[in-house]
């Protein structure tokens, strides 16, 4: 029964984090609906996790003296390719924010302040604390300086159900992660790996025995075409002090004219980095032969054999921005 009612929590936190104030709030009165939507400006933005590999953004496009707010909602889960979407300008005491709400088997109790650190900035917060029934505890943790909401941490049970990960706002008297933005997936036809600057793979490269390894990073991504630099690294990424990087164009024909027609879709692939569901390439050119295995856009291993000896490329690490 306990579990059961921990899962209650749980999903109710969850929903309650979607559903708008139904009253409109006062600045600075945590009690009545608190929520910085009404100090929040243009260029403000938060990074949330919620459970278990659901992400969301929320980033400030407008603001208006009437007390309106337009904002963009990024979500991406367990790392898919993220859905993005422009919430239209609604007044900022009818945007989301997670208040408790007492009844009849929720009781609230405003705990004194608490301090908290998030992302190195030291932040006060206001905690509400709620029991629900006789068995199940949630907490509400809210700062001031904290953009869109001020929502910085939910708990159920001591578990974590939704967290702040990191944010920036505009206002100067306010405090920051100071975590820069993370770059925005492009409109482009160009597979996924392609489509966002800063992803990058990292690749364990074995040439007749001998193993160095080779960072591939996305720095330029356009609507039908990317550019992608490639430099010597240690197996961790790290670029070799010294080591010059070589700047390559991608395009849609890219694939098959380095690797090859595909022979095969769907072909499960294991690396160091993880399993893939992979298209096979394969290209001949006299004595020369290669096969490559390529996951939305990155190359997840590539065979070759020539006259010289056989080479392989695997993938080590491959991160999405």
């Amino acid at each position: 029964m306990r579990n059961a009612l921990g899962a209650a929590a749980v999903l109710l936190a969850l929903l309650a984090w979607h559903a708008p104030a139904v009253a409109e709030p006062v600045k600075g009165d945590f009690k009545t609906k608190w929520t910085t939507w009404q100090t929040s400006q243009k260029g403000d933005w938060v990074e949330m996790e919620i459970g278990d590999g659901l992400k969301k953004r929320w980033d400030v496009l407008e603001t208006s003296n009437d007390g309106k707010v337009k904002y963009r909602e990024t979500i991406t889960v367990k790392g898919q390719e993220p859905t993005v979407r422009e919430v239209p300008a609604k007044h900022w005491s009818a945007l989301r924010v997670t208040v408790p709400v007492e009844n009849a088997n929720t009781k609230i109790e405003w705990l004194a302040d608490q301090d908290c650190e998030l992302g190195g900035v030291k932040l006060k917060c206001t905690v509400a604390r709620a029991s629900i029934g006789k068995n199940d505890v949630a907490e509400y943790w809210y700062s001031a300086d904290v953009p869109c909401g001020g929502l910085i941490k939910q708990t159920s049970n001591g578990a974590v159900s939704t967290a702040v990960t990191a944010f920036h706002t505009e206002a100067k008297s306010a405090t920051d992660t100071g975590k820069k933005p993370e770059p925005e997936p492009v409109a482009s036809s160009m597979p996924r790996f392609f489509k966002t600057v800063g992803n990058y793979a990292v690749y364990k490269v074995t040439i007749s025995g001998a193993v160095t390894y080779q960072r591939r990073e996305v720095t330029v991504a356009e609507a039908a075409s990317a550019k992608y630099t490639s430099v010597v690294c240690d197996e961790t990424g790290k670029p070799i002090e010294g080591a010059k990087a070589t700047e390559i164009a991608e395009t849609a024909e890219s694939p098959a004219k380095n690797f090859g027609e595909v022979t095969e879709k769907d072909v499960k692939v294991k690396v160091s980095a993880g399993e893939y569901t992979c298209e096979k390439r394969f290209k001949e050119s006299g004595v020369d032969k290669s096969t490559a295995f390529i996951s939305e856009g990155a190359l997840i291993k590539l065979e070759r054999s020539t006259a010289k000896g056989g080479a392989t490329l695997e993938l080590i690490k491959l991160e999405w921005k």
